[in-house]
């Protein structure tokens, strides 16, 4: 699963709504205003279509709000789930949402906090191995003025990845990590053949197609809590000299169907498909 996406501790807190007197000479009360929380994150937000039913084998199940709460490939025991919790966005006080990528005998464990825009701020990540605690690292993100993903620091190995924006789109990706070359990844979406593809369904693959890897955490933007998509699909990507060729199938309402990879210095090839 997480090779496709390179593609619980809770605190109850109660907050209390104050209600807003008039400025009337009765000093009646204004009505009470709704206090929106974890359990209200909705990825329409994200995918104003909707998700996609399924991502190459990985099937996303919703609850009945449409929220997303499992990612998993039927006969693989590897899964991601999400849990939301009834707390105020933009509270530090708790996580909003829980994350967990079970794939025995290890599983980590994301505790989501959320901006008020229902967006992830922070992380914290505790991996377990048999049940006991193998290690843990924060993460922190932040986002630009059209709330699009423009930075990610992960606490190991001091990562950071930076993301740079023209007309609505990543162009660059920057990651620096400890004891490691600094890795630059440019991304273009026209070609002398193909002219811009409108991103209608909201799809990003930020570790497949932006090389930003957000290890297990890149499965919260299927759930609409990592920031708003690009505006167009990528084309293509260069890293190194090498360069990956990005074309993508459509269908009759130009929603993407399936994404085919090929790269300059390699046979390799990659497929993805998308079922809506």
């Amino acid at each position: 699963m997480r090779k496709l996406f390179q593609l619980a501790l809770m605190v109850t807190l109660t907050v209390g709504i104050a209600m807003m007197a008039s400025c009337s000479k009765d000093n009646s009360d204004e009505p009470e205003q709704k206090m929106v929380n974890g359990t209200d994150v909705n990825p329409r937000n994200v995918f104003p279509l909707g998700l996609p039913k399924k991502i190459s084998e990985l099937v996303l199940t919703q609850n009945e709000k449409g929220q997303l709460i499992q990612l998993a490939e039927p006969n693989d025991d590897e899964r991601i789930t999400f849990e939301y919790k009834d707390v105020a966005l933009g509270s530090t006080q708790a996580p909003q949402v829980i994350l967990t990528e079970t794939d025995e005998p290890d599983k980590h464990v994301y505790e989501l906090y959320l901006n008020r825009n229902g967006f992830v701020t922070h992380a914290k990540e505790t991996h377990y191995r048999n049940d006991h605690i193998a290690g843990k690292a924060t993460w922190d993100f932040a986002y630009n003025a059209d709330n699009q993903l423009k930075d990610a620091k992960c606490s190991t190995d001091k990562k950071h990845i930076v993301l740079e924006y023209q007309n609505g789109n990543v162009v660059k990706t920057t990651t620096t990590a400890t004891g490691k070359p600094t890795e630059v990844t440019t991304i273009t979406y026209a070609t002398a053949s193909t002219r811009p593809i409108e991103n209608k369904t909201g799809v990003m693959l930020f570790g497949a197609t932006l090389d930003a890897d957000l290890d297990y955490l890149e499965a919260a933007y299927y759930a609409g809590l990592l920031g708003k998509p690009s505006k167009n699909l990528p084309l293509q990507s260069e890293k190194s000299g090498d360069k990956a060729n990005l074309k993508w199938t459509l269908d009759s309402n130009g929603n993407p169907t399936a994404l085919n990879q090929s790269f300059s210095n390699s046979s390799e090839r990659f497929s993805t498909s998308f079922t809506w």
